[in-house]
């Protein structure tokens, strides 16, 4: 199946009303706080990621923050991925079916089992 993945990098100011906007026209979103470079100046900055089809609600969300955070510009990032559903056991925790493998699992002994379900996307 695929997927839109948009993803909108702007300034790190007046962080909680970037996240009360976000969380206006999305039920989920996230959030990484990073440092960019801009005209050669470092500033803090948030990548906001965003699996939606809706393109025209995430520009008017980008332009929103640009004019909020009084920004020269805003960059919006799109990319299409094939998810995928594969089974992978939740064991690297020792909580499938209440019990701690003795000697715990590897990773590769978790998705080698296909005993529990999670979603990957691959990009």
């Amino acid at each position: 199946m695929k997927q839109s993945v948009y993803r909108i990098y702007t300034e790190r100011i007046n962080y909680p009303e970037i996240v009360e906007r976000v969380s206006r026209y999305f039920d989920g979103a996230t959030f990484t706080q990073t440092t960019g470079l801009w005209q050669g100046k470092l500033e803090e900055s948030v990548v906001i990621e965003l699996w939606t089809q809706d393109s025209a609600l995430v520009r008017g969300l980008a332009c929103s923050l640009q004019t909020l955070n009084k920004q020269d510009t805003v960059a919006v990032t799109h990319h299409v991925v094939d998810l995928h559903q594969t089974d992978v056991k939740c064991c690297l925790l020792g909580a499938c079916e209440d019990r701690t493998p003795d000697p715990p699992p590897t990773k590769q002994d978790c998705f080698d089992s296909g005993e529990c379900s999670a979603h990957l996307a691959e990009y």
